[in-house]
C-alpha cells in the first residue's frame, strides 16, 4: 500500500483500492459488492457570486402602485444550462409609520414566480409593514432558479412602498447611538445539476 489507498475486505480477503482521482468520491454498490472511485455527480456549488450595498436611501412612495426600483443587483453565468441558482438575498429596510415595503425578486426584467393573482392585492416575494416612525430590519427573499441558459444572467431584487421608504437606514435616521445604518447583499451560487 502507498498513502491515500483505502484497504476492504472482498468474498476472499483484504484488498488494496489504490487512491483515487482528485475530486473523485468514494462510492458502493451494495451488498456483495466492491468500493470504487468515481465522479462526484449533482448538488455541488459551482461558482459563488457576492454583491454588498452599503449606501442609505430614501424611497418615495405611491400608495396606488408601487413604484419599485432595484437596490441588489448581481450577475451568473453558469456553466450548464441543467444548472439551477440558488439566490439568497436580504435588504435592511425602514418605512415612516404605517407605510408598507414590498419586494419582488427578477431575472432581467422578469418576476420570478409571484402567487396567484388575487384581486387588487400586491403580488410580492416578501413585503413589511412598520408601526413604529423610525423602526427597521431586514426582509429576507430566497429562491432557487432553473434560468435554462450558459449566458450571462443577471438577477435584481426590487422594493416598492406605499409611502416614504428606506434602504439600509431607518426613517429618523438621528446621528446618536439609539438609531441605527445598516447593509443588504445578493448571493448568488450555482447548484450542479
Amino acid at each position: 500500500t502507498t498513502q491515500g489507498d483505502i484497504l476492504y475486505r472482498d468474498g476472499s480477503g483484504l484488498q488494496r483500492l489504490a487512491a483515487g482521482t482528485n475530486g473523485h468520491v468514494l462510492t458502493t454498490g451494495g451488498s456483495g459488492a466492491n468500493p470504487s472511485w468515481a465522479a462526484a455527480v449533482g448538488g455541488k456549488i459551482g461558482q459563488v457570486i457576492y454583491y454588498q450595498n452599503t449606501t442609505a436611501y430614501t424611497v418615495s412612495g405611491n400608495s396606488g402602485a408601487p413604484n419599485y426600483t432595484t437596490f441588489l443587483t448581481a450577475s451568473i453565468t453558469p456553466s450548464a444550462t441543467s444548472s439551477k441558482v440558488l439566490i439568497l438575498t436580504r435588504l435592511h429596510t425602514g418605512s415612516d409609520g404605517g407605510n408598507h415595503t414590498y419586494i419582488r425578486l427578477q431575472r432581467g426584467s422578469t418576476n420570478l414566480t409571484l402567487p396567484s393573482s388575487a384581486g387588487s392585492r400586491s403580488l410580492v416575494h416578501s413585503a413589511t409593514g412598520y408601526g413604529s416612525t423610525w423602526f427597521s430590519g431586514d426582509q429576507v427573499v430566497n429562491m432557487l432558479d432553473s434560468p435554462n441558459t450558459t449566458s450571462s444572467t443577471t438577477y435584481n431584487l426590487r422594493m416598492g412602498s406605499e409611502g416614504n421608504s428606506y434602504v439600509n437606514r431607518s426613517s429618523r435616521d438621528q446621528d446618536d447611538t439609539a438609531d441605527i445604518r445598516g447593509t443588504s447583499d445578493m448571493i448568488l451560487m450555482e447548484v450542479l445539476a
